[in-house]
């Protein structure tokens, strides 16, 4: 017979423990599995960290190049108005800058559009990138898309109603200045526009609005002026270091005495003078000049005028008109009727005297669409070469329509309107060597037309995504 205690069956379960126990403590092959598990988790988050430092370097680069891309198309775009064109232009700046379409598996797409006044390209481009050590972790390729999209836009007018192609423009004094539907635009460097206070016009009461500033320099004076509230554009925000706006009459540059022999005749010769009409007299009219110009004119005396037919006009000397008295055009219209008067000045010796043009009397004269004398003088109302000084103080009933231009002289634009708001003309373009603006004026380029008046071409490119 066999006896069983009934301790055997309790010292088992202790024994279980026991060995339980023990196999918690042991370490050894544990910390092995841990190990190898943990390890192959390091090695791929080190794999792919390692591979996406180089997606990141190589997004920098696309998106560098989708932005040139972009900004050069849309410039091309701008100018001619061709997208094939705008497309090979962007195309070629991403092939430039490394990526090229349908090469080491890139896409590179250009697409130009028409968005509603402007004009817009979207630059995208798309590259495959190699799974160097993330193929551990990763089986689907990882592709690296880029977008860039630049805006070109002209101001509503079509081009900058006032120009300095040498020194700065400023505007300051007290009134308000007006160029809504137009761009201020200055080739002046380091500083192309100054406002208010501590610049040539002086004061903190002006205050200035235009389109949008274009300038080959920055402006210094411009934020504080914004944040016053003496600056507002009614479009985007000025474009500074931009490249020189281009001179419409640049062709005019060697019509002067001192290069064109014509005009140095004149400028040295005899004259006749101008018939004024006193006050209230029937208008003594004043035919285009010939072979011989106008003798130089301060019209003086309240109420006294000179009248002037269409054609074209040439001074030697300088042309003033002073308060109460009246410059103006009988049989001149707004539809290309007009006339051109250069103000040659004098050569005196072998020495030529640049002539001045001061403007402050009544003066309502619009230029001519068409020129028989010379084709480059179309459009331009004064004609002021050499560096004299131009001042022209305008008032509620003063019209100048189409181009004053004095590509070397200080140009000083004192408006005294009563209207503010209320332009000179449905066409005033300044083009001068430096420019002061103050008083209550304002410019407009809707009417320039019928003038043929040529306004200085100004694109703003920017991206905007």
């Amino acid at each position: 017979m066999v006896i069983l205690r009934k301790t055997t069956l309790r010292a088992r379960p202790a024994r279980i423990r026991t060995a339980l126990r023990r196999l918690l403590r042991e370490r050894r092959g544990a910390v092995a599995a841990v190990v190898a598990i943990g390890a192959t988790s390091v090695v791929g988050m080190a794999s792919f960290a390692i591979d996406a430092g180089g997606w990141y370097l190589t997004r920098r680069s696309a998106q560098n190049a989708a932005d040139y891309a972009a900004l050069s198309a849309v410039r091309v775009f701008a100018d001619t108005d061709d997208s094939t064109t705008a497309i090979a232009a962007g195309q070629m700046i991403s092939t430039r800058n490394g990526y090229q379409n349908a090469v080491a598996q890139t896409t590179v797409t250009i697409a130009p559009e028409l968005v509603g006044g402007g004009r817009r390209v979207r630059a995208t481009i798309s590259q495959v990138q190699p799974l160097i050590l993330a193929g551990a972790v990763l089986n689907v390729p990882k592709v690296v898309t880029v977008t860039a999209v630049a805006e070109a836009l002209e101001p509503p007018g079509g081009g900058a109603c006032g120009l300095t192609l040498s020194g700065p423009m400023s505007f300051g004094g007290t009134g308000s200045f007006s160029g809504n539907n137009c761009a201020m635009a200055s080739n002046a460097t380091p500083n192309s526009f100054q406002f208010g206070s501590g610049q040539s016009q002086g004061g903190s009461s002006f205050t200035a609005t235009a389109w949008s500033l274009v300038g080959s320099g920055d402006s210094t004076s411009f934020i504080p002026a914004q944040v016053d509230g003496q600056v507002s554009l009614t479009g985007p925000q000025p474009a500074f270091f931009q490249q020189p706006v281009v001179n419409p009459y640049a062709t005019l540059d060697a019509y002067t005495p001192e290069f064109d022999s014509g005009l140095a005749n004149m400028a040295s010769g005899g004259c006749i003078s101008f018939a004024e009409t006193p006050s209230g007299n029937p208008d003594v009219l004043n035919a285009p000049s010939g072979s011989t110009p106008y003798c130089g004119t301060s019209l003086t005396g309240n109420g006294r005028s000179i009248v002037l037919t269409p054609g074209t006009y040439f001074i030697r000397g300088d042309l003033s008109t002073n308060p109460g008295t009246t410059l103006r055009c009988s049989g001149c219209n707004n539809t290309g009727t007009g006339v051109t008067i250069v103000v040659l000045g004098r050569i005196q010796g072998t020495t030529w005297n640049p002539g001045a043009l001061d403007l402050r009397g009544l003066v309502q004269l619009n230029a001519q669409s068409t020129n028989s004398v010379n084709a480059n003088l179309a459009g331009v109302l004064f004609y002021v070469p050499g560096g004299d000084d131009v001042t022209i103080t305008a008032n509620a009933t003063t019209v100048l329509g189409g181009g004053i231009v004095a590509p070397e002289s200080e140009l000083t634009l004192i408006g005294n309107a009563t209207a503010s708001g209320v332009p000179i003309s449905n066409c005033t373009v300044l083009i001068a060597g430096s420019m002061n603006v103050s008083g209550t004026s304002a410019l407009s380029v809707d009417g320039c037309g019928n003038y043929g008046t040529l306004l200085p071409q100004v694109t703003l490119v920017s991206l905007i995504e």
